[in-house]
């Protein structure tokens, strides 16, 4: 679809939504009645859309409610850096998790991804746990296993999948990734069972093939954060700029007139690699930057995103 086509059709869905609005507020009548003051009908259309954006504008100062986990807020302030453990090996594993206890200056938040690390079962996983806790102290676990349908390394089956993530859980990662490729019943019940475990929950959708149109990407995040997940998340490939800046239209139009909750929003490989520094513009509140391996196409270095953000504020 070109600029102009997909503009116009921007164009027709925010009047829908602005209407749609405009309803919930105080009633599409009510705003008639308001504008009728003006007898040229140009200047009341006009009139009423200046009093639904406005309006709108007002509700979203502050809709989005931080999340804390333990120390750390996201949804405020800079984008969060999280940086991913991968390893192939025992031996890269403990190196990662030496490196670490290190460089704890350079990241917020460390992301566990299991699918790329030597795990043969919940014992192993569980021991990494906690030798990941004590290589970064206080800062919080994200665990992630992503499958290969969701561009992750390994395939596992449901109930392996479930198994490991309310292990996690169990034992003490704050912060576990589900895939919105599950099956709706049995992504609600894993959701369920992992808050039981006193974890947050982040609902992720990744497409590696292509960047869908921003009224889909907005869609998806509006029905996790419906769903019941704490942090939405949307990861894209871009074959243009104009597929990045799709995303970067999502991300805007969801900050602005949806999210309720903080979200995370990136458009990968080295071609959206802007999307990772500019969160604080389109409201993304976690950015991935690597310490060695890096865990999706189009990742930064950790120490580099340090230095960049907070001069973008």
């Amino acid at each position: 679809m070109s600029m102009k086509r997909r503009s116009a059709a921007r164009e027709c869905e925010c009047l829908r939504a602005l209407r749609s609005s405009a309803e919930d507020l105080y009633g599409w009548e009510v705003a008639c009645l308001h504008a009728s003051r003006h007898t040229d009908k140009r200047h009341q259309r006009n009139y009423i859309m200046m009093e639904m954006i406005s309006e709108l504008n007002n509700l979203s100062e502050s809709r989005i409610v931080p999340v804390q986990v333990r120390g750390l807020m996201l949804g405020d302030g800079v984008p969060k850096i999280c940086v991913p453990v991968v390893a192939s090996d025992p031996e890269q594993l403990e190196k990662a998790l030496t490196r670490l206890e290190g460089i704890r200056d350079f990241y917020d938040l460390v992301e566990l991804r299991a699918d790329i690390c030597p795990f043969g079962g919940t014992r192993e996983l569980s021991e990494s746990l906690r030798r990941l806790r004590k290589a970064v102290g206080d800062k919080p676990i994200l665990f992630t296993f992503r499958t290969k349908e969701e561009g992750g390394n390994r395939e596992v089956s449901f109930d392996s999948y479930r198994e490991m993530n309310l292990c996690a859980a169990q034992e003490g990662a704050d912060l576990v990734d589900l895939q919105l490729s599950m099956m709706e019943g049995d992504r609600m019940s894993l959701l369920s069972d992992i808050h039981g475990r006193g974890a947050r929950v982040i609902g992720s959708f990744h497409d590696f093939h292509g960047t869908p149109p921003a009224d889909e990407l907005v869609k998806k995040m509006a029905g996790m954060q419906m769903a019941g997940f704490d942090i939405t998340k949307i990861a894209v490939m871009p074959k243009d700029r104009e597929d990045v800046l799709e995303l970067l239209f999502a991300s805007v139009q969801m900050q602005e007139e949806w999210a309720d909750r903080p979200f995370i929003t990136m458009s990968m490989g080295s071609l959206g690699s802007m999307t990772r520094v500019c969160g604080t513009f389109s409201g993304s509140c976690i950015t991935f930057g690597t310490i060695g391996g890096e865990s999706a196409p189009g990742q930064l270095k950790a120490e580099v995103l340090r230095t960049v953000l907070p001069s973008l504020l």
